[in-house]
């Protein structure tokens, strides 16, 4: 702030007077990107004078983002232009929160600056006296930390080419009703951010320790002030090695507190100013979206956190965090949290009893349970055993999008779901965790998304031992055992089943008869991965057997025995039992067609199209066919190692029939699929 309306006398300007009051502090030294924006706010002052009336622009973004860098910088470019001149230019900073000035104070110090020594009495008459003194006179005002339009409005210099630049942490409503021009300012993206970060390194250094540079560029978030203040401590404490830096910030429990200068810490005031500003309802429920572990979520996370006792309405306090840059809104009614907003989220928790976070913990990963089981009602028919599933929770969709619908909506949530096992676990909700794992299963399984399911169900693993229950024990072995399989670990995988089987003798009817078959046949995949085909055949026919045995539960017998068909049929075929192989395959490629489990229907075409391409030449054509349409499946449904399969077998199958183009057309396609996936 420039000083209280009493204490400036201002030196007196007259009209006409070419000197120029200019009270802009000095430009950033270093400032790096912004050409969008600044140019943006160019082409909207232009705009402005052209059409006769004041440019007014709000830059509006979050704590740390460089509004006010950008603003001074901006202002400074104007002040240089040769084409335009400003007779006065101010900045005032106005504070924010219980901190703000009032427009009278704020007015005082205006007229003390035009040489008003004689400050009227009431706010009207010192508007009238601002607007007067400065209507003859081009004037740039940069206010910086406005809360809302009527701050700005009270300040609006009397001249019409008059420029205003205005920041604000805040998104008012009165800013549009005005017709500002609003402009956010936005997080570096990388190769900007990394440029902040290493100006004035040494350049053989940057490169060296670029892998580093990166990851610290993502712990301070893009930010631009943490990104600065990084940029000091780098040079100063870390002597340029940022893996140092790094370990330090990973390792600490609050790495907002550790964006400092001289120990001061500098981004911590910014949100807490920010925190300050909220109503009661958005500030709990600001800590309590500290609970929450991912970047992004949904308005009934949101609403879970809060629970039914919250106070006031979630979505007008999710508005309310929008409005002052603490959350961004996305697309279908989600949020985004910014990294260290959540960090500084995070830490208010303490503010909270800890028996209400528990509680709002816990209402969360119900609220993630509640959501996966809906969605895994609608993928597949698969047997499972948490209480949701049986006490009647919805299938999220109906319809013939449904499947899309609710593989889209996990995929969506994938890094929040493997978040909140996690954070379930280490909170000890095991009755939640391993019921939220079974609801992943098939989703995992049939996207191969193995490293997802590995971490998952190790945590659902450790959550049934802790239980120490026979049923969450033996659905958590077998899920384990999948992951390991997908990753073609198999040593892992067999002693899951293994484990798994043995479970078997401490459950009751049905669930020991079903934990015995399901053992049985992910043993027979272990034995077929491994190349041991007729020990893959007799596990096979034990869990056949087990199928049919009258204690295995009825509702559950027609849908496992197709399954056997489906995945049993290559087996088959290995060991020369070519017909059966044929037959068994059929028969689940009639029962999945059309039904919802698509994954499954694109595997029984594939295991049909591969038995019959080794089946003898008069199946050929029809292999090709087969093989051909479960290419695309696969393509559809997202089973990329299984369409590699099926490529790299259509082409041998073309190879061996001489139709060498063909072949090498699929063999490529094969190739490339092979190749591993962009990281989610």
């Amino acid at each position: 702030m420039l000083g209280k309306a009493d204490g400036v006398q201002g030196r007196g300007l007259l009209m006409g007077e070419s000197v120029v009051l200019d009270l802009l502090q000095p430009p950033p030294l270093l400032f790096v990107d912004r050409e969008d924006e600044r140019d943006g706010l160019m082409a909207a002052v232009e705009r402005a004078l052209a059409e006769g009336r004041q440019a007014v622009l709000v830059l509006t973004g979050m704590p740390g983002i460089g509004k006010t860098m950008l603003a001074v910088r901006s202002a400074r470019d104007l002040r240089a232009r040769t084409d335009r001149s400003f007779e006065v230019v101010l900045m005032l900073t106005l504070g924010e929160s219980g901190h703000a000035w009032s427009t009278q104070d704020v007015l005082g110090i205006c007229l003390n600056e035009l040489g008003i020594t004689k400050v009227p009495p009431t706010i009207e008459e010192m508007q009238a006296v601002f607007r007067a003194r400065t209507a003859h006179r081009s004037t740039l005002l940069l206010l910086d930390g406005v809360e809302d339009a009527g701050q700005i409005q009270a300040l609006l210099p009397g001249s019409p080419y008059s420029v205003v630049i205005a920041t604000s942490r805040r998104r008012s409503d009165g800013f549009r009703y005005y017709d500002y021009d609003v402009l956010p300012v936005e997080l570096f993206d990388a190769e900007n951010a990394r440029k902040l970060l290493v100006y004035g390194m040494n350049p053989d250094t940057a490169r060296a320790n670029d892998a580093s540079l990166r990851e610290l560029v993502d712990l301070c978030g893009h930010l631009p002030h943490a990104l600065a203040i990084a940029r000091a401590r780098l040079r100063t404490h870390y002597r340029d090695d940022p893996a140092a830096y790094v370990r330090v910030l990973r390792a600490a429990e609050s790495r907002l507190a550790e964006f400092t200068i001289d120990d001061r810490p500098v981004l911590v005031p910014l949100f807490e100013e920010a925190f300050d500003s909220l109503p009661e309802g958005a500030r709990t429920l600001y800590r309590l979206l500290g609970a929450h572990q991912g970047g992004q979520f949904g308005e009934r996370v949101a609403g879970a956190l809060a629970g039914p006792d919250h106070p006031g309405s979630v979505a007008d306090d999710l508005r309310t965090l929008v409005d002052w840059c603490l959350l961004a809104e996305l697309p279908g009614g989600r949020f985004e949290i910014h990294t260290l907003t959540a960090q500084h989220a995070r830490g208010l928790l303490s503010e909270l009893h800890p028996a209400d976070v528990d509680r709002a913990l816990r209402r969360m990963v119900e609220s993630y349970l509640e959501f996966a089981v809906a969605r895994e009602m609608v993928i597949s028919d698969r047997v499972r055993f948490g209480p949701l599933f049986i006490e009647g929770v919805a299938p999220a969709y109906s319809g013939d999008d449904a499947y899309a619908r609710a593989e889209a909506d996990l995929e969506l949530e994938r890094a929040n779901l493997r978040r909140t096992v996690r954070a379930a676990s280490d909170a000890r909700l095991d009755d939640l965790v391993w019921q939220l794992c079974e609801a992943l299963i098939t989703f995992y399984f049939q996207r191969d998304l193995y490293d997802d399911a590995i971490e998952v169900h190790g945590h659902g693993l450790a959550a049934a031992q802790r239980l120490g229950e026979p049923l969450p024990l033996l659905v958590m072995h077998n899920a384990l055992g999948r992951g390991y399989f997908g990753k073609r670990m198999h040593d892992e995988a067999l002693d899951q089943f293994r484990r798994a089987g043995a479970l078997a003798g401490r459950l009751r009817g049905s669930s020991a008869v079903f934990g015995l078959a399901q053992a049985a046949i992910w043993e027979a995949f272990v034995h077929q991965r491994l190349g041991d085909h007729h020990s893959a055949v007799a596990a096979l026919s034990k869990a056949r057997l087990l199928v049919a045995d009258p204690d295995f539960p009825e509702d559950w017998r027609e849908r496992e025995d197709v399954l056997l068909d489906m995945n049993g049929s290559p087996m088959l075929s290995a060991v020369g039992r070519s017909d059966e192989a044929v037959a068994a395959a059929r028969r689940a490629v009639r029962y999945f067609d059309g039904g919802r489990e698509h994954h499954n229907h694109a595997k029984s075409v594939a295991n049909l199209g591969r038995i019959l391409a080794v089946a003898g030449e008069r199946h050929a054509d029809e292999a090709i066919r087969v093989l051909t349409d479960a290419v695309r499946l696969e393509a559809e449904h997202g089973l990329r190692s299984w369409e590699a399969d099926s490529c790299d077998v259509l082409a041998h199958l073309l190879l061996r029939l001489g139709r060498d183009e063909e072949a090498r057309y699929w063999l490529g396609r094969a190739a490339e699929l092979d190749e591993p996936p962009a990281d989610h």
